[in-house]
């Protein structure tokens, strides 16, 4: 009974749906078509950031389509561990429901910074959470995008760990009194160390005034083998 709308048009009671211009049918064999061709994934369900937070239902997997958006690079897939009862939610790799269950993204050998954060305006929250997150479940590389990322607070590497920006990244310092990135902090961390900021341009903010501590990367210890 009543009106059913498709595609722009409304199926009038009584009246064959087949027989309304512009309606098609969606039988098994369409979908299976449509799902098999060139765009096909654009069909699939997606969600974001804040979706996923707010999901109460029995899925087990969810594609994320972003943090806010697809444009802002933090897509990926994200699986239901259900034996997880305490990880926080750290606003990148692992988020948690409406349920209190955790949703944690498949990673792989690598980590984005636009996972942890947005870094249109100050990437340092974003830097300083991909760096703590690689260094916890021993990551060893982060990749930074062609794109600029501003640093108001020094970003600390202790540990083996490569921040890949061959891709045409660049670093602004920020930092009133202080490095874009300080490495080797602390000298009891030697084993497998290896720290390396490859390929990144790093150049000075100049609306801040600076003293003469400031520089794109200052090592703080370092051993010789």
């Amino acid at each position: 009974t009543g009106s059913y709308p498709s595609g722009g048009y409304a199926v009038a009671p009584g009246i064959d749906p087949i027989s309304v211009t512009g309606y098609v049918p969606r039988t098994d064999v369409v979908l299976r078509d449509e799902l098999s061709s060139e765009y096909g994934s654009s069909l699939i369900g997606s969600a974001t950031y804040a979706q996923i937070r707010s999901y109460d239902g029995s899925a087990i997997k969810v594609n994320c389509l972003g943090r806010n958006n697809i444009f802002d690079e933090a897509h990926g897939d994200f699986y239901l561990d259900v034996t997880d009862t305490a990880t926080p939610d750290d606003d990148g790799a692992v988020l948690v429901d409406a349920l209190g269950r955790r949703w944690k993204r498949r990673v792989q050998n690598h980590v984005l910074i636009e996972w942890f954060g947005d870094v249109t305006t100050d990437a340092t929250l974003a830097i300083k959470a991909a760096v703590g997150y690689c260094k916890a479940h021993d990551i060893k590389k982060i990749y930074a995008l062609p794109r600029v990322y501003k640093i108001t607070s020094s970003i600390v590497i202790d540990g083996h760990l490569d921040i890949d920006a061959t891709s045409g990244a660049t670093f602004v310092n920020a930092v009133a009194d202080g490095p874009a990135f300080m490495i080797g902090t602390d000298p009891t961390i030697w084993n497998g160390f290896a720290a390396r900021i490859e390929g990144a341009r790093i150049i000075g903010d100049t609306t801040v005034t600076h003293s003469s501590n400031c520089h794109g990367i200052e090592i703080k210890a370092m051993r010789a083998e």
